[in-house]
């Protein structure tokens, strides 16, 4: 009963030395650094990430269709980086879409200064 009780004290610390590795694990990869750095992707890279992010935080059921483990921590990590690379990614669009349309706005006014048949026109 002894050891037993010794085996049970090694899980727990091998419990707890798992814990520390994936900890400082996390630390080292950094995961905000894919979402601040997720706006310089090429359109192709970016669809992988998005996809490999939404494979993984499927839900229990298709987890358990396939065989794989579900962990419910790891789909709303998953999840939550998802989310935070789609709305990086948004603002970065939005103001790229934002700067095409108003630098053809001021090209547009170029037109309506020189040439006052176009000004009369509806658009």
């Amino acid at each position: 009963m002894i050891s037993g009780g010794a085996e049970g004290a090694g899980k727990v610390s091998d419990s707890e030395n798992a814990l520390k590795l994936a900890r400082e694990c996390i630390a080292e990869l950094q995961p905000e650094n894919i979402v601040s750095e997720s706006k310089f992707l090429r359109l192709d890279s970016l669809h992988e990430l998005i996809k490999a992010l939404i494979i993984e935080s499927r839900s229990p059921e298709t987890h358990e269709s396939m065989g794989t483990h579900f962990s419910e921590d790891s789909a709303v990590f998953y999840l939550e980086i998802l989310f935070r690379v789609i709305v990086q990614v948004w603002f970065c669009m939005q103001k790229y879409f934002f700067s095409k349309i108003f630098s053809f706005l001021e090209n547009f006014s170029f037109f309506f200064e020189n040439f006052p048949l176009i000004s009369i026109i509806s658009f």
